[in-house]
């Protein structure tokens, strides 16, 4: 009896030192396009992704610039939705955006979205997951183009997080890809009918040409 009572002392020991050693994981904030992937089904439609966070702590602000290929799509509208991750509890009001702006553009080859904003107090800091804004992009040509959060084109990196003590919080940022297929044209849809209907006159040939076996 003494030696389990010994035996239980030392695995409550052990477990217990194990416990404090183990080194501690803390989740990474990311800012992230969501789906990372998503395609326009013709030049001239729409869609629309969000601009997510994740895993973060005492968020109070953010400054975010996103580039894409401007010959491939353009962007119609940044949002921010009912319900967004930074969206004032106390007062509507409690909120500044100095930056909220759309320039397709932005040079020869690339758009840029701009946006900032911020609580004010007496709102206090978020912490969790959500949305930031949506962003809606318009196809203009077949191809495909990045959404680029990640290090373009400058050193400092174009997603900035702040807490409520204006201190800069720890992130990663994913980017994201639009593409623009081919529209079915009308040439092609032409053609298919035609291949069809060519096919079913072919077979209705065919059956009516086969010869009838003999009856025994």
């Amino acid at each position: 009896m003494v030696k389990r009572s010994i035996a239980f002392v030392v695995l409550a020991f052990m477990i217990c030192v194990i416990s404090l050693t183990m080194p501690v994981y803390a989740q990474t904030t990311t800012v992230a396009i969501l789906p990372s992937s998503v395609t326009i089904s013709a030049p001239g439609e729409t869609v629309t992704v969000d601009l997510n966070i994740t895993d973060v702590t005492n968020l109070y602000g953010y400054e975010i610039k996103i580039w894409y290929l401007n010959s491939i799509v353009n962007a119609t509208a940044v949002t921010r939705p009912s319900g967004h991750f930074l969206e004032p509890t106390i007062d509507p009001n409690n909120f500044y955006s100095p930056k909220w702006e759309i320039k397709n553009d932005y040079n020869t080859t690339h758009g840029r979205i701009w946006i900032a904003y911020t609580l004010l107090a007496p709102e206090s800091a978020r912490s969790g997951s959500g949305i930031l804004a949506k962003i809606t992009f318009k196809g203009l040509s077949e191809g495909s183009t990045p959404v680029i959060l990640n290090n373009y084109p400058g050193a400092q990196g174009p997603v900035k997080l702040s807490n409520n003590q204006a201190q800069p919080i720890p992130h990663v940022a994913q980017d994201g890809s639009v593409t623009v297929i081919p529209e079915f044209s009308t040439i092609a849809i032409t053609m298919f009918l035609l291949s069809s209907l060519a096919v079913a006159v072919a077979i209705k040939l065919f059956r009516f040409r086969k010869p009838k076996m003999p009856a025994k």
